[in-house]
């Protein structure tokens, strides 16, 4: 339809309905924002509650145990595991395992195969494997 061909009322409503979208997408855009901004925010708050822990605890355990704890209730998960990958042993070790109430815990050491997508990854990029 031209502009001409429009009266005046109807235009006016398109207007509107089109300043309603576009207030719509602002407010997405200031919510997606906020959230990422509260994401940010958490992982902060984790990485500080690590170095923490890492400068008034003693032990390398107590260290893992308690940073893998904050790193699992951080992201939310149902668990959340450290391993040690021994490419020479071809061995995934289990060192820590943080679970949420009613988990079943599986710490243990795999056989790389296991983990053989993932390992392959972690191999090429020499960076830290993160599954779900």
């Amino acid at each position: 339809m031209i502009l001409k061909d429009k009266s005046k009322d109807q235009f006016l409503k398109e207007i509107k309905a089109l300043k309603a979208k576009i207030s719509k997408l602002e407010k997405s855009k200031c919510i997606n924002t906020e959230l990422k901004l509260i994401q940010q925010l958490s992982f902060s708050n984790a990485l500080n509650k690590i170095a923490g822990i890492t400068g008034s605890e003693k032990t390398p355990d107590t260290i893992l145990e308690m940073s893998t704890a904050v790193l699992g209730e951080t992201l939310k998960s149902d668990r959340s595991i450290l391993y040690n990958v021994d490419f020479t042993k071809r061995k995934l070790i289990g060192l820590c395992e943080w679970i949420n109430k009613g988990v079943n815990p599986t710490l243990d050491t795999y056989d790389i195969s296991v983990f053989k997508d993932g390992i392959n990854w972690l191999w090429k990029n020499k960076k830290h494997l993160e599954s779900h």
